[in-house]
């Protein structure tokens, strides 16, 4: 996966990898708000060995935006890499729900394999999101995701 060359490494604490599933995760240090982590967790049905499985691209979008209130869909794209099927969904969170920067968009792109749930969320506020070059570098983020 491509990860801006300014950005840092995060220093992950056992909790964070044991209850979040948080394998790895980055931050813009000139950003704050700009944010790119990578999960894996194993909270999905035995018998699933497809992002499929966790329903359409278009129903997976509806579950992220109604998560919380105030979220929408700006975005949704399916997308096969490694012969495994990719989604990528970006959501743009209210004010209400984002916490300390306010709206926010996020970009996930979620794959399964093996029996685990893989997934690359990227994160900018909204006035970040807007600024020259970060809504490509955070979508080329989550497009390189892939699972080998």
């Amino acid at each position: 996966m491509l990860v801006p060359a300014t950005w840092k490494q995060l220093t992950l604490s056992p909790a964070g990898r044991e209850v979040v599933g948080v394998y790895a995760s980055f931050q813009d240090p000139e950003e704050a708000s700009n944010t790119l982590g990578v999960y894996i967790t194993d909270n999905i049905p035995q018998w699933c060995q497809d992002v499929r499985c966790l329903g359409t691209l278009q129903q997976r979008a509806a579950q992220l935006a109604g998560a919380a209130p105030g979220q929408r869909n700006q975005a949704a794209r399916e997308r096969r890499a490694s012969d495994r099927v990719y989604y990528e969904i970006e959501t743009l969170v209210g004010g209400g729900t984002a916490g300390r920067f306010g709206a926010a968009v996020e970009c996930l792109g979620e794959t399964v394999a093996r029996g685990k749930r893989y997934q690359a969320r990227a994160t900018a506020s909204l006035y970040s999101w807007k600024r020259p070059g970060t809504k490509d570098s955070l979508r080329a983020c989550v497009a390189s995701f892939t699972v080998l």
